[in-house]
């Protein structure tokens, strides 16, 4: 019953490719057709794959042409996303992916994988030299001279430039957005502290860290720490990269105000403040000293 058999490969390319070459394990043998092409940006003569044109690539013969080129295709209505865009649940909706796709494992895995191939290759590869230079030539091009884009805070020319756009620093901007985007844990605390009466300041900045509450009558910092961003119950190797990066700014900034010696700070964990009664733990820490 087997005599008639034929593989399917070679059935195929007896049928429609006649004879070609195999590699060892009896593929076909990728080979492709190269042709000449006109660029559509800069009109050079350039060599594309013939297989590249028929997906709609090989438009543009450089990087530069390409951008250039886009940007007159999909200019005004021209552009896909002209005229679109997304309603409030459906940013939410994304958030929330974006959201659980970052508390997997396996993906921060993947991209901190990459990231460190790419820093590798780039620190070998001259890549950050050639990044340099097109920086420098850019500036060179725009203002006549060198941009000190990596001087000290405040003095730099991006700084000055966002201050003229915003009327106020980067630190202020910061600090207003961190205002109107608080998580829940500290509009309940705050809701707390004005009920009772007691004078608080949200995002207070001390000594360039910003704090959730700053009491001036009483002299105390508060902090309301996540319990996943803050790594509750995990020791340091056990914490992901955002967790790190946060209890790092914790222990900076319990540093500071232990160094100060004369400024209260008072830290209190999510599921803390989601209990019934921490409204009188708060209350008790505030006037402990009284």
């Amino acid at each position: 019953m087997y005599e008639n058999f034929v593989e399917p490969y070679l059935y195929i390319e007896q049928q429609n490719y006649g004879i070609m070459e195999h590699d060892k394990k009896g593929r076909f043998k990728k080979t492709a057709t190269w042709i000449d092409k006109i660029c559509e940006s800069c009109g050079d003569s350039f060599k594309v794959k013939e297989s590249d044109l028929k997906y709609g690539r090989g438009k543009c013969c450089s990087r530069k042409c390409v951008d250039k080129n886009k940007k007159q295709t999909y200019k005004g209505k021209l552009n896909p996303m002209f005229g679109k865009f997304h309603s409030d649940e459906t940013k939410i909706l994304k958030s929330e992916i974006m959201k659980e796709l970052w508390c997997d494992d396996i993906h921060r895995n993947k991209v901190k994988e990459s990231q460190d191939i790419f820093f590798k290759r780039a620190a070998s590869d001259g890549t950050w030299d050639r990044a340099n230079e097109k920086r420098e030539l850019f500036w060179q091009n725009k203002i006549g001279r060198s941009s000190n884009w990596c001087g000290n805070y405040g003095e730099r020319d991006g700084d000055k430039t966002f201050i003229k756009k915003y009327g106020m620093t980067s630190i202020e901007y910061a600090t207003s957005f961190l205002e109107n985007n608080r998580t829940s844990i500290e509009i309940y605390t705050e809701f707390i502290l004005t009920e009772n009466k007691i004078e608080n300041i949200p995002q207070y900045n001390y000594k360039g860290y910003n704090f959730d509450f700053y009491l001036p009558t009483e002299n105390i910092l508060i902090e309301c720490d996540g319990d996943y961003w803050h790594g509750f119950g995990k020791l340091d190797e056990e914490l992901d990269d955002a967790q790190t990066r946060s209890r790092n700014n914790d222990k900076i900034k319990n540093n500071l105000v232990y160094k100060s010696k004369n400024i209260k700070l008072l830290r209190f964990w999510e599921h803390e403040i989601h209990q019934e009664d921490f409204d009188k733990q708060l209350l008790n820490n505030i006037w402990a000293n009284e």
